[in-house]
């Protein structure tokens, strides 16, 4: 199984095609169409592996065929992006923040937990989510998840999206690592002008559901947005917090100011 947790109810969209996040990041282009989401991300990728080379980080699957890609302006074709060699890339870049195509999730529901709780309390503050909202972590089997072979059995003629799983080292990702993270990814066939896709992974397992097996693919656990601190208090305990999916000196930070603003456990 895998989970993502998250605050309110919101679909499961990765973050490059959730409405703005891209157009963000080049203002002068707006980002509406499929092709010019695809030559954004492109060139957030390229960025991305090219300053971490200079600084002399590691980076994953660094091959001389990625390095062609990076350097030495190889086009590609939006109907074969992401090539497979861009995908321990593409990891790596979501887990510093950078909006991708990949939808963040983690084999452990206790640190699923945890960033629902932590951003239901940050999202509370913002009065982006009330405190009557909830928070959530969806559980996916993603080892019995094909639509393929689902559709097939089920007797349904699927053309929708596929949804697939990406793994990435975690050598060289401590975030990754502590947080034993995974992603999905949808395969989705859009032409140069089609919008930017909206499909979700709650919506695309929906599609399927109803139908006997399909219904065991997801479920949804909820938790009223009011109780987010006492989830983080029970997570502590269990030894999940800031500090064990943040490595370093940022996660024991961001530990020190969570148990000091409602009063969580210490030491």
């Amino acid at each position: 199984m895998a989970f993502p947790g998250q605050p309110g109810r919101h679909p499961l969209v990765p973050t490059a095609w959730r409405e703005g996040a891209l157009s963000a990041l080049s203002p002068d282009k707006p980002v509406k169409t499929y092709e010019q989401l695809v030559r954004v991300e492109i060139d957030i990728a390229k960025r991305f592996f090219r300053l971490a080379d200079v600084r002399g980080l590691e980076l994953p699957e660094d091959t001389q065929r990625l390095r062609s890609y990076m350097y030495q302006n190889r086009e590609l074709s939006i109907f074969e992006w992401p090539p497979a060699e861009f995908l321990p890339l593409l990891a790596l870049a979501r887990h510093f923040r950078l909006p991708t195509r990949l939808l963040d999730w983690t084999w452990n529901p206790y640190v699923a937990a945890y960033f629902a709780a932590a951003e239901t309390i940050r999202a509370v503050r913002e009065k982006r989510v009330m405190d009557t909202d909830s928070l959530e972590v969806y559980a996916l089997s993603v080892d019995v998840f094909d639509t393929r072979v689902l559709s097939k059995a089920l007797g349904i003629d699927w053309t929708g999206p596929e949804l697939r799983l990406v793994t990435a080292p975690t050598a060289g990702n401590q975030n990754l690592r502590a947080q034993e993270g995974a992603f999905t990814m949808l395969d989705q066939s859009c032409g140069p002008d089609a919008p930017i896709p909206q499909t979700a992974v709650d919506a695309l397992v929906r599609s399927l559901q109803g139908n006997g097996p399909s219904s065991l693919l997801l479920h949804r656990f909820a938790l009223p947005a009011k109780d987010a601190w006492l989830l983080l208090c029970f997570l502590a305990e269990e030894g999940v917090s800031a500090s064990s999916v943040w490595p370093g000196y940022g996660g024991v930070a961001r530990e020190v100011a969570e148990s000091m603003q409602e009063g969580i456990g210490s030491l």
